[in-house]
């Protein structure tokens, strides 16, 4: 079991990384470690032992300025408790950097195949191979570059990634493994346990929303300035590589029994219905992969408004 944060703000966030990563200490404390996106570098502090030593360090955060980073505090599984195998990851290329917490079970096979394809290992973690996963798979779209690295990961995971060519964005994905959202004004959080954000942020949206989704990502960034309703409220499904649907009504009351119902002798829809909205049209076939992109409550401007009455006198009763 480890921890990890993320935030992408306005303020400096090593000291934000620093204090969720303290509150987090109790799921290891056999390392340490902080990634800032600093312009078109990442700079790296980690150390064995714990939380302590890396404020120490970084001077409590004031030695790695930028405004966009991910952390981690480690219980070793794969690999010894040492400075070289703390997270954060980073790719050969230095372009991405990666925080984890779970295992990944096929991770043996997968880095047999980095490896023969030239990409160097400097840890021993199960962790590393999915930073360099991206690098193979980026050609420019960070979303997608990490899509497609987490459809090839078995295991549960929780990640955090970074991206010198996103400085403003985190990345968060999660597999049958704990990650929490926060929401802020002009900044954005995750972490492991909602403990870590408190502190920070106004409202926490937990991924359990979507647990049956796999795999499920979310993008954090400082803008805009102010949380939309659409942020809030919108759910959006990648079918496939390119089929982009929005959520718009989840199960529909059945005010007069219709033709389905008096031929089949039931109305699935309150139960079983899902309508969505066509972002991006394209392809779908079986097999495809369906990845959540953007979480909400399901609904969204398509919305009908008898629906959003239904769903407001659900929850106010």
């Amino acid at each position: 079991m480890c921890g990890i944060v993320g935030f992408t703000g306005t303020q400096n966030a090593a000291p934000v990384l620093l204090d969720g990563l303290s509150k987090l200490e109790y799921r290891g404390y056999d390392s340490a470690g902080i990634a800032v996106v600093q312009g078109n570098q990442i700079a790296i502090s980690k150390v064995t032992g714990r939380i302590q030593n890396l404020r120490e360090k970084t001077d409590d955060g004031r030695l790695v300025p930028g405004t966009t980073g991910i952390g981690h505090t480690r219980w070793a599984t794969h690999g010894a408790p040492n400075d070289i195998n703390a997270h954060p990851h980073a790719s050969n290329d230095g372009k991405f950097a990666v925080v984890h917490n779970g295992i990944i079970e096929n991770y043996m096979e997968l880095r047999e195949e980095l490896l023969r394809k030239g990409y160097r290992f400097e840890s021993e973690t199960d962790t590393e191979v999915i930073v360099h996963l991206i690098e193979m798979y980026y050609a420019g779209d960070f979303r997608k570059a990490v899509m497609k690295a987490s459809s090839r990961l078995v295991g549960s995971y929780a990640l955090g990634i970074v991206c010198t060519d996103a400085p403003d964005t985190v990345l968060a994905v999660r597999e049958a493994s704990p990650l929490i959202l926060g929401v802020g004004i002009g900044e954005n959080f995750f972490a492991s346990d909602v403990t870590a954000l408190v502190a920070h942020s106004s409202s926490e949206k937990l991924f359990e929303q979507v647990r049956q989704f796999h795999p499920q990502i979310a993008a954090l960034s400082v803008e805009p300035k102010e949380i939309p309703a659409d942020i809030r409220e919108s759910c959006q499904w990648m079918f496939g590589e390119n089929v982009l649907l929005e959520l718009s009504q989840i199960g529909k009351v059945c005010h007069t029994k219709c033709a389905i119902y008096h031929l089949a002798g039931d109305c699935i829809f309150p139960r079983e219905g899902v309508f969505f909205v066509a972002l991006e049209d394209g392809e779908v076939k079986p097999g495809d992969p369906v990845q959540v992109v953007a979480l909400g409550d399901g609904t969204c401007a398509h919305t009908p408004p008898e629906a959003l009455e239904e769903l407001r006198a659900a929850r106010e009763g």
